[in-house]
């Protein structure tokens, strides 16, 4: 970093270049979906927020941190501030979160954050043709391969048009869907045809992905595989845009994805949130940057 001598280090999930400018105290800013930018509070707040407080176990783990910090920065150079708590590693000159208020893992901030956005490109991917089918049009894209039972079965009792967009998922899995009423899509498909068209959308609740399909006014059904995931698909159900459920539920999983169909209220509030954000685009977010960069 030295060597390059930057006007500004842009630090997207990257704690130990944050680190490193603590020597060299060049123009900082700190980026990320706001699950890998924290709020930077003492205590720091616990993933599942929600249902637990900081405890001792926390808080002396968090001091341990803070100890190997300064341990750290003290074989490199005498010169730099102590750290009180881990949180202060956080402290940039700008905070970009690349998400939206209300998708916030964390929930609420104090202060004032800059809440960038994240927008997916609509022509990325391939296109491909809805299959024809007499219920609605679905759009599964899921990391991992836990629950599709689940998901044939539904998807038959209510002769629904399937797109399924997996990885490596395993023959005895796919013969389980009806070939007629499911399009696997081998590579990413074109996403204009599925914000256009489709009524529901599957995820494992990733931020980028809980984000856009709520741009798109797309209600949606999470599968939480990670801490991550479930902060976001807390946000989706508190915004009233979706449901999330456990792939080992099968009661919940079914139930979870006929009320998605039936009850419009999760559509609307998806749709407003579209509209709330109809104004903004990939083009503005990248202006939005590009304008904080040429304060420094």
């Amino acid at each position: 970093i030295n060597e390059i001598r930057p006007s500004c280090i842009v630090a997207d999930h990257s704690p130990t270049a944050i680190f490193a400018n603590k020597f060299l105290n060049f123009p900082l800013i700190i980026s990320g979906n706001g699950f890998t930018a924290p709020p930077a509070e003492n205590p720091f707040r616990l993933f599942q927020y929600w249902r637990f407080n900081p405890n001792e176990d926390s808080i002396r783990f968090e001091a341990q941190v803070a100890e190997i910090l300064n341990a750290a920065a003290s074989r490199i150079s005498s010169d730099v501030p102590v750290f009180e708590h881990p949180s202060e590693l956080f402290n940039g000159d700008q905070r970009w979160l690349m998400t939206f208020r209300e998708f916030d893992s964390y929930g609420p901030r104090p202060g004032c954050e800059d809440y960038v956005g994240t927008f997916a490109q609509r022509d990325f991917g391939e296109d491909f043709v809805w299959p024809s089918a007499r219920g609605p049009r679905v759009f599964a894209y899921l990391s991992k391969t836990r629950g599709l039972e689940y998901l044939a079965e539904w998807a038959r009792l209510n002769e629904v048009s399937l797109c399924l967009y997996g990885k490596e998922v395993p023959r005895n899995l796919l013969d389980r869907f009806d070939a007629e009423r499911t399009y696997f899509a081998p590579r990413p498909v074109r996403l204009a045809n599925v914000f256009d068209a489709a009524d529901l959308a599957i995820t494992n609740g990733s931020a980028n992905t809980v984000a856009n399909f709520a741009l798109a006014g797309i209600p949606q059904f999470a599968l939480p595989q990670s801490v991550e995931n479930l902060m976001e698909s807390r946000r989706l159900e508190i915004l009233g845009c979706g449901l999330m459920a456990n792939l080992g539920d099968r009661e919940k999983f079914m139930g979870g994805l006929n009320a998605l169909i039936a009850n419009g209220d999760y559509r609307r509030s998806a749709r407003k949130f579209k509209r709330k954000y109809e104004d903004e685009s990939y083009a503005t977010a990248t202006e939005r940057m590009y304008n904080r960069l040429m304060e420094f």
